[in-house]
């Protein structure tokens, strides 16, 4: 099924061992990770932000 949401995300750019290296976290926290990079790629900021 096609999102038109998608077509909006910006692409993330894995430098080095960084995917790799957030997949050894623990779930809870790839799922943090995961939905802050989401936020990004929308163009957003996530609500635990540092300002």
């Amino acid at each position: 099924m096609y999102d038109v949401e998608d077509e909006m995300l910006k692409p993330i750019i894995w430098i080095g061992s960084s995917l790799k290296d957030l997949r050894k976290f623990p779930n809870d926290v790839q799922r943090e990770f995961g939905y802050a990079l989401y936020q990004a790629q929308m163009n957003k900021k996530h609500h635990k932000r540092n300002s």
